[in-house]
Formats: structure tokens, C-alpha cells, sequence
């Protein structure tokens, strides 16, 4: 199965693009709100970008089932399937759970200096 991720009217396949003509109920849109709000965005095993990146936190989707990861530096990854349907808009708000081990390797790292 080929991941395929509108964005902005381009369609994104692994590292090539192709522009398609899109029209506004031809995508499903995903709300991110998120703490930390630099989290990075997972599709499909894509990278996409830090939610920041996408204006209002919103990533147009295709339509079809997707895997979202949410993940961030320090906290443990927020992972979800979703089933996108075309023109419907989806949210999501989470606040991420600090992972207080790699923290506690971190302190033991710049103690250890």
C-alpha cells in the first residue's frame, strides 16, 4: 500500500511530488492540538512535519485509512489509526506523556559532565 498525503493541492509519494487537482470535498483534514505544540507529524510512516509547520495545525489527508504518529522529543509517541472520509474534518487534542526515563538519562548524562 502506497501512502499517498495531499498537501495543498500535491500529492506526496516518499520523497517525489506530483501536483493534482484537488478539489475541497476530494480530502479529509486532521486538527492537531497538541502539546508540546513542536510535536512531529507521522502518516503512514511519513514524515510531514512539526504541527507548528501546518497553518492552525490542520493536515489535509486522503481519503482511505491512515496511521497518525504524534511524537516529540522527550515524551513517549502518540500513535492512532484513522479512517479518513472525503470533505469530513477530524480532531485531535492531546497532551503528550513525558517519558521521565530518557529525562532521568539525561540528568545522569549532564552530571556525568
Amino acid at each position: 500500500m502506497t501512502a499517498v498525503v495531499v498537501v495543498l493541492g500535491w500529492a506526496l509519494t516518499a520523497c517525489s511530488a506530483v501536483q493534482t487537482r484537488v478539489g475541497p470535498g476530494d480530502v479529509a483534514l486532521l486538527e492537531l492540538d497538541c502539546q508540546p505544540s513542536d510535536a512531529e507529524i507521522w502518516i503512514d510512516g511519513q514524515y510531514v512535519g512539526k504541527i507548528t509547520q501546518w497553518r492552525g495545525g490542520i493536515v489535509p489527508l486522503t481519503p482511505g485509512d491512515h496511521r497518525v504518529k504524534i511524537a516529540a522529543e522527550g515524551y513517549y509517541p502518540y500513535r492512532r489509526d484513522l479512517t479518513a472520509k472525503s470533505g469530513q474534518s477530524y480532531r485531535l487534542a492531546l497532551d503528550l506523556v513525558p517519558d521521565l526515563e530518557s529525562e532521568d538519562d539525561e540528568l545522569e548524562r549532564e552530571e556525568a559532565r
